[in-house]
């Protein structure tokens, strides 16, 4: 599986409100601390934060909503990241994020009874899938992995 050449990372959303973002953010920080204590291990690239206004597609992590994402960047070959970036997803799972599909999100297959929950028009995209793809052509490891293709 080819990742990006130097960095690859981990980004959840979550709901939008200026209490949220600083707790958040304190949290995230707090838990890099004790990441560094336990294993002397770092993000090593500035974490990001970016603000998305509402959309109206299915399984986009800003659906019907105004979101923040917190984006945990590491460099690729690094010592310990993975780990770090599995205990990132961990947080932003607890915390209720919504994770971005196309960066790392491996944990998401450890509670799969979340997406439904964090996804409201699952069925409906599922719904729709089927509809154009009756033949499974559009089905892969990723789908397979999150139950994706299966009936609501």
């Amino acid at each position: 599986e080819k990742l990006k050449k130097h960095a690859y990372d981990t980004e959840a959303a979550f709901d939008y409100s200026a209490g949220k973002l600083i707790d958040l953010v304190e949290k995230v920080i707090a838990r890099l601390k004790e990441i560094q204590k336990e294993g002397n291990i770092y993000l090593q690239s500035p974490m990001g934060i970016r603000f998305v206004k509402k959309s109206a597609a299915f399984l986009t992590p800003e659906y019907d909503r105004f979101v923040f994402y917190i984006d945990a960047p590491v460099l690729k070959g690094s010592v310990g990241t993975e780990g770090l970036l599995d205990e990132m997803q961990e947080l932003f799972i607890k915390e209720g994020g919504v994770f971005h599909w196309g960066k790392i999100n491996n944990r998401l297959s450890s509670h799969l009874h979340i997406i439904k929950d964090r996804y409201p028009k699952l069925n409906d995209w599922i719904s729709v899938m089927k509809k154009y793809n009756d033949k499974n052509l559009f089905n892969n490891s990723f789908t397979d992995r999150l139950n994706l293709t299966e009936t609501p």
